[in-house]
């Protein structure tokens, strides 16, 4: 007897930066997009990004972005809280790198339509 999957049976949800924290170096829209076959291939029919930071750490227009006032070698704003600045920083570099990459492409909304 065959099993049917049902739609939406497995919800996998990732906080706002941990897909780039997964891809490998450097960070490229494709090795986000790794990661996100990755969880697919487990299982998850739905993948979340939780966007629960006070800004976005994704490309959007109605929010500020993480990397909107960074500046790149400057660590005095990773010092705050918990955690290695060096990288806190280098992460937020990654995003910023990425998103170039995705505003210069467009590839966000090209792979979101041929996923939905």
């Amino acid at each position: 007897m065959s099993q049917q999957k049902t739609k939406h049976r497995i919800l996998f949800n990732a906080d706002c930066n941990w897909p780039f924290m997964q891809a490998p170096d450097p960070v490229t829209p494709d090795g986000v997009a790794r990661v996100v076959d990755a969880v697919a291939d487990a299982g998850a029919d739905v993948f979340l990004a939780n966007a629960n930071g006070q800004m976005a750490t994704y490309p959007s227009r109605a929010r500020e972005r993480l990397w909107d006032r960074f500046v790149p070698g400057d660590l005095e704003p990773f010092r705050l809280g918990e955690g290695d600045a060096q990288f806190k920083h280098d992460l937020v570099l990654k995003m910023r790198r990425l998103n170039e990459q995705w505003a210069a492409t467009r590839w966000w909304s090209a792979r979101k339509a041929r996923r939905i």
